[in-house]
């Protein structure tokens, strides 16, 4: 196997980094013949992690974040003749429950909180807020313990922290995070729709694009003329996010109108 030619589809150096030990996992698991499992990825890895596994036809993917909806997971690879359960990926649920003097919790606080606590990024699956102004944590099991024992606060607001062993999206109310809002765009291009979405010019778009500051669906997108879908996802450093949620057509003049949320 040639790992140069595989990871070609790389975008950035990370990326690379990311699929040189994914393979390193792949081949641990064919050599070994013991289940491995990752912490915590997003998307884009999840991408990646799938075309590195069409080349391991005997080894089986599967994947969690601790409920159906979820978009960080963890990934367990295990050889084709192993079983693995849902229990097996050692996700474990935390609730922060808020009480009537706390202020709103948002997720930018929580996750600001628990990274505060020495933790890192990859031990930690999505962040749920309710209208109910709790919040639901998925993390690996070797960091609930100490989240329990050591988070009390998230900014200035106390709170209360507790593991729960049955979680039910369906019985919550989510708040959204995002609202939505209608763009006009001179076209579909990458650079002309953040240059709506996120009120800027398109010029500066573009040197955000160039600058390797914008991702497309979670992995670097350099191409200022790229043409965005509907479902795609935005993400520009220094000023958020935003999902293309409908495509509905063209202006008189032309340009077209997106439904968004940001």
């Amino acid at each position: 196997m040639n790992i140069e030619n595989m990871i070609k589809i790389a975008k950035d150096e990370d990326e690379k980094i990311f699929m040189k030990k994914m393979i390193d996992i792949f081949e641990k698991v064919l050599e070994k013949g013991y289940v491995q499992l990752t912490n915590f990825l997003d998307p884009g890895q999840v991408y990646l992690l799938k075309y590195i596994a069409g080349t391991y036809k005997d080894i089986n993917v599967n994947i969690t974040g601790g409920y159906n909806q979820a978009e960080r997971v963890r990934v367990a690879l295990a050889p084709e003749m192993l079983t693995y359960l849902e229990s097996d990926f050692e996700i474990e649920t935390l609730m922060i429950k808020s009480n009537k003097f706390t202020r709103e919790l948002k997720h930018r606080d929580l996750l600001g909180s628990i990274l505060g606590c020495g933790v890192t990024r990859e031990q930690i699956g999505d962040i749920i807020v309710t209208e109910d102004n709790d919040a639901y944590l998925f993390v690996t099991k070797g960091i609930a313990k100490y989240l329990l024992e050591n988070t009390s606060k998230v900014g200035r607001e106390h709170i209360t922290i507790e593991k729960i062993e049955d979680f039910n999206i369906e019985s919550l109310k989510v708040k959204k995070d995002m609202i939505e809002e209608t763009i006009i765009s001179t076209s579909l291009r990458l650079d002309n729709v953040i240059s709506s979405a996120f009120l800027i010019s398109r010029t500066v778009a573009g040197e955000l694009v160039e600058q390797e500051r914008v991702k497309l669906n979670h992995r670097l997108e350099d191409r200022k003329h790229k043409e965005i879908e509907e479902k795609d996802m935005i993400s520009v450093r220094g000023y958020g996010r935003c999902v293309i949620i409908k495509i509905k057509g063209e202006t008189k003049k032309g340009r077209r109108v997106i439904e968004i949320e940001k």
